[in-house]
């Protein structure tokens, strides 16, 4: 699985992965017991400079290491940049990511596994199935 994720890490480096490269970025995080950097690839959404992605669960290892250093490296919009990761964890700042993945992402219902106009109950089960980062601060490296 590393190959594939170097392979797609290399692609968005090169400018190849066509169209998905204008929703990916690389984060590259310290590993939060060996201090070790490893890079992944994730979607992500901006809004206004920052840029937003999610986690089902809180379980992978980048959203881990960036939640315990959230100094990290990004290769976003085909530049390096350190950043500051932001765990979002207040009720209104959930509501307000969720809210505008639900009304800008064409991918919403493949990501949420809901349909943007479900039931709100639906919508608030989806929410709440993810964690939330924000990407912030960004300084060319």
């Amino acid at each position: 699985q590393r190959e594939a994720l170097q392979e797609v890490i290399q692609m968005l480096r090169d400018g190849q992965a066509g169209p998905m490269g204008a929703h990916m970025l690389v984060v590259t995080a310290r590993g939060r017991k060996t201090g070790t950097p490893y890079s992944t690839p994730i979607g992500f959404m901006r809004q206004g400079d920052d840029a937003l992605a999610v986690n089902r669960g809180g379980r992978a290892n980048w959203y881990r290491n960036a939640r315990a250093t959230p100094e990290v490296e990004l290769f976003i919009d085909g530049r390096d940049v350190t950043a500051t990761c932001r765990h979002l964890d207040s009720e209104a700042e959930i509501a307000a990511a969720f809210e505008h993945y639900r009304q800008n992402a064409q991918g919403f219902e493949r990501l949420f596994g809901v349909a943007p106009d479900a039931s709100e109950q639906a919508l608030l089960e989806a929410r709440d199935a993810y964690c939330y980062v924000r990407f912030g601060d960004f300084v060319p490296r």
